[in-house]
């Protein structure tokens, strides 16, 4: 998620956070949003289920990893140091190995 490639889709995923304000006034496009959110959540979780069978708390790290994601690309606008980048990506990281516990 955190790579480089996925600074080509930030466009689109501006696109999406415009939507996603825009979801507070509109219904139909609150429901829709909702439910695209819940999937991405979902992937990630069933990634980290499979790589960590034996833990627990897989939604809560995939929300997470999931908002670091959202959050990082929103910013991406401001071209902030690549440090900034590379901070998120560890921030993910640490919430993954705090499966492993």
């Amino acid at each position: 998620l955190f790579s480089s490639s996925n600074k080509a889709n930030a466009e689109s995923i501006l696109i999406y956070e415009e939507l996603i304000l825009a979801a507070a006034r509109m219904e139909p496009i609150r429901e829709k949003i909702s439910r695209s959110t819940a999937r991405f959540v979902d992937l990630i979780a069933k990634e980290l289920s499979r790589q960590y069978p034996d833990s627990e708390g897989y939604v809560e790290v995939a929300w997470g990893i999931a908002s670091i994601f959202f959050n990082d690309i929103s910013l991406l606008a401001l071209r902030l140091p690549r440090r900034i980048v590379g901070s998120s990506r560890a921030a993910a990281e640490r919430l993954i190995r705090s499966l492993e516990l």
